[in-house]
């Protein structure tokens, strides 16, 4: 099975004339596909499901995706954070951005249905496959990229093991994330907060030899 024909859309229909779409129509109904799918998985998940609670009608998401599992793709895509993040400086820049970055995006409610679709895996390994295909790898190549650019400079050794600080840099997000989640104290990480944070996570992990070069 791929990603990519799965993902595929055929052309939405021209809206009606005198009828111009809600510019903002599309976002509201990813947030709420973010939102029924985090509270009630694919079992619980359709146009149905999602129209209602977005407040517009089924047809509107008829027009824009050819399935629920487009539209799911579509929500939990992280593509328009990636494009954030600083593309030229130093390395541990770029991989403080990447933190604060993967932060932001998980904190909100994509980072709820990010955990369903884990959750999911076994139970649905051909939504979890279109979901690391379209969404998961093109991710990971932009985080590689980072790394080896940083090679390429001489700012990492050559033997850097790009998968195991990505691992240190990723798993101190997650870390975060779920203990930030349970922490009724704390509803929100500020901006400033994030950076301080993947600041101190980031600096540690380079100036360990052991968290990024490898032992093969």
């Amino acid at each position: 099975m791929s990603a990519g024909r799965e993902g595929t859309r055929e052309p939405a229909a021209a809206p009606k004339a005198g009828r111009p779409r809600d510019p903002g129509i599309e976002e509201r109904v990813c947030e709420a596909a973010r939102a029924v799918f985090a509270d009630d998985g694919w079992a619980g998940f359709g146009f149905n499901q999602v129209a209602r609670r977005a407040g517009v009608g089924k047809n509107a998401l008829y027009l824009r995706w050819n399935s629920p599992q487009d539209l799911l793709l579509q929500a939990l895509d992280i593509a328009p954070a990636w494009d954030k993040i600083v593309r030229s400086g130093s390395v541990r820049n770029q991989l403080i951005d990447f933190g604060v970055t993967m932060l932001d995006a998980y904190m909100g409610p994509r980072g709820m249905a990010v955990l369903r679709m884990f959750i999911e895996a076994n139970v649905r390994p051909e939504l979890f496959e279109a979901y690391w295909r379209s969404v998961v790898e093109p991710s990971l190549d932009r985080a590689r990229n980072i790394v080896l650019a940083g090679i390429d400079r001489g700012e990492l050794p050559v033997d850097t093991d790009y998968g195991d600080l990505l691992d240190l840099v990723h798993g101190a997000v997650v870390s975060r994330v779920l203990v930030g989640r349970h922490d009724r104290r704390r509803k929100n990480v500020s901006r400033a907060e994030a950076v301080e944070y993947m600041t101190r996570i980031v600096d540690r992990i380079l100036c360990t030899p052991t968290g990024v070069t490898s032992t093969h």
